[in-house]
């Protein structure tokens, strides 16, 4: 009874936290002794007063009661000791509680400190904040799973300090500013701290992903808290849906003939200036990301009239195609979305349908695209036009003919990851390996460069 007493008088609301950590951890195995000891150290009184009122003061009760039960009876001089050891362990239990409450009204009014990691951010990507949330950050540079080079995606993680004078309630919420980079807007994102957090002998992790339901990115725990705040937030977007998920929506669209290849200078200088960003390989991700939203929110011809544009870099179809597998998921969900409103089949149908130029710009593009996509538009091509089928066909049957690039962002740019076979009969994949030695520092920049022989 003195122990509930003790409990229900002079506890505070953290003590029951600290019981069930502690009984927790005695019974682990393995590193009880260090996981004591960090208790120890964080709690200070607080901890040595769950101990004895949970430990001692039991273990003392128990022996006191099984000297008394035992048989023959004990001697006055036996009683007199193990009730001096019980009644002392609670008189020291009892004032270690009193100490504890008097330390937890002194720490009321001192600094608290909240520590976190985001894991797995990629070199362009970047956290800050506000200074008067008294946030501090420090980033841990991860070791490259290859070769060390100015194109390799420095992944880092990011250890967080929150400090305040006040102490943290459950849910309480920390905005904190995500950047991919220089030319871009912020995100601001909310990092939600849990009750027990502060327990946890290893930082809450977090992790950043694209929630394209959302249209957002968001922050997720290494680990599900119960709670009425927690919310679960899913994605099943898959950004290679594109090519069949495009069928579907060319339905639903004007079937007029396009119009001829759209002009540099008759394109709207917003759209023009967006489709110079999205083409620059060296612009940062953040940049390529404010130039597809603005794209995204143009009217529907202005944006057909521009992915129908080929400029002196090469088409800008062949653009959007690429960055429909860009290795960041935001700048993907937005490069899909786009192709999702354009009838890309009919547009390079009718670039078949023409000589010269325009029916070379057609079988790039077609290089470029998915594979079910490309299945799409051969079936109506035979149909329509023999003669370009079996042109089109002729480079499509050899896999190493197409060109399906897959940008991979960092903080000097878009780097092109490329794995090819070196073949001299084959004079397209010799011409393409020679060029791409040959150009390393121009805008088509392809690095680092894989090559098995």
């Amino acid at each position: 009874m003195p122990i509930l007493l003790s409990h229900s008088l002079f506890f505070p609301a953290q003590v029951p936290m600290i019981s069930l950590a502690l009984s927790l951890l005695i019974s682990s195995s393995i590193d009880s002794l260090a996981s004591l000891s960090e208790l120890a150290k964080r709690f200070g009184p607080f901890f040595f007063s769950v101990f004895f009122l949970t430990t001692i003061l039991i273990w003392a009760e128990n022996r006191y009661r099984k000297l008394i039960n035992k048989n023959p009876a004990p001697t006055g001089q036996e009683k007199l000791l193990y009730g001096t050891v019980f009644l002392g362990s609670f008189i020291v239990g009892v004032v270690l509680v009193f100490i504890s409450v008097s330390w937890s009204k002194r720490c009321e009014q001192s600094s608290h400190v909240y520590r976190g990691v985001v894991k797995g951010l990629h070199g362009y990507e970047s956290l800050n904040s506000d200074e008067g949330q008294g946030i501090l950050f420090h980033d841990e540079l991860l070791k490259p799973s290859g070769p060390l080079s100015p194109d390799t995606d420095l992944i880092h993680n990011a250890h967080f300090v929150v400090i305040r004078n006040g102490s943290f309630t459950d849910c309480e919420k920390f905005d904190v500013d995500l950047s991919k980079g220089s030319g871009g807007a912020p995100e601001s994102l909310a990092f939600e701290y849990r009750l027990g957090d502060e327990l946890a002998l290893q930082e809450p992790t977090f992790t950043i992903e694209w929630d394209a339901k959302q249209l957002k990115n968001v922050v997720k725990r290494a680990y599900s808290p119960k709670g009425p705040c927690a919310v679960a937030t899913t994605s099943s977007f898959n950004a290679t849906v594109y090519a069949d998920s495009q069928l579907t929506s060319q339905k639903n669209q004007s079937h007029d003939p396009f119009t001829a290849m759209a002009n540099v200078s008759n394109l709207d200088s917003v759209l023009l200036a967006d489709v110079n960003t999205l083409q620059d390989t060296r612009s940062s991700v953040g940049s390529k990301l404010q130039a597809m939203r603005d794209f995204a929110g143009q009217p529907q011809k202005a944006k057909d009239n521009a992915v129908a544009l080929s400029t002196s870099v090469e088409p800008v179809l062949i653009t959007f195609l690429d960055l429909t597998r860009h290795s960041d998921k935001e700048l993907e969900y937005w490069a899909v979305s786009v192709l999702q409103t354009f009838d890309s089949d009919r547009f390079v149908l009718g670039l078949l349908a023409s000589n010269g130029a325009k029916q070379t710009e057609g079988i790039a593009c077609i290089l470029h695209m998915e594979e079910p996509e490309v299945e799409r538009v051969l079936a109506q091509l035979k149909t329509t036009n023999s003669s370009a089928f079996k042109l089109v066909s002729e480079r499509t049957l050899n896999p190493d003919n197409f060109l399906r690039l897959r940008p991979t962002g960092s903080t000097q740019g878009d780097r092109y990851y490329v794995q090819a076979k070196w073949n001299p009969e084959n004079k397209n994949v010799s011409d393409c390996l020679t060029s791409l030695f040959n150009i390393g520092g121009t805008a088509l920049y392809v690095s680092p460069f894989v090559a098995s022989h």
